[in-house]
């Protein structure tokens, strides 16, 4: 009786994904680089995941997979590249439990088109 009305929520928060250390992506001018986020932690549809450049412009990241259970990775292609695509990248998620960014990885376009 003496339970009667009062509702019980809990709440199992996860941790946040933490990513390992991205890596500098070097390509020729015209050449697509593709950066690559490799995350500790679950991965849910519901996460949002990205890519963000050092001024702020973001980019949906593309390709999700699933490595293990502890484990995932995205990928994202900067097209066409040029000396303007020249810049810092990291990945930055956020999920349930909290959000994660990994350190800037530069983006280094080497030559000239003609």
């Amino acid at each position: 009786k003496g339970d009667r009305g009062s509702k019980v929520c809990l709440y199992l928060a996860g941790k946040a994904p933490h990513f390992l250390r991205l890596q500098n992506v070097e390509v020729n001018v015209g050449q697509n680089a593709t950066f690559q986020c490799i995350a500790g932690g679950k991965w849910s549809q519901h996460d949002k995941l990205w890519l963000q450049q050092w001024n702020g412009k973001d980019t949906a990241l593309m390709v999700t997979r699933v490595v293990n259970h502890r484990r995932f990775s995205a990928t994202v292609s900067v097209a066409d590249t040029a000396q303007r695509s020249v810049s810092k990248y990291r990945c930055v998620i956020r999920s349930d439990g909290g959000s994660g960014v990994s350190n800037y990885a530069e983006l280094i376009v080497k030559g000239k088109r003609w």
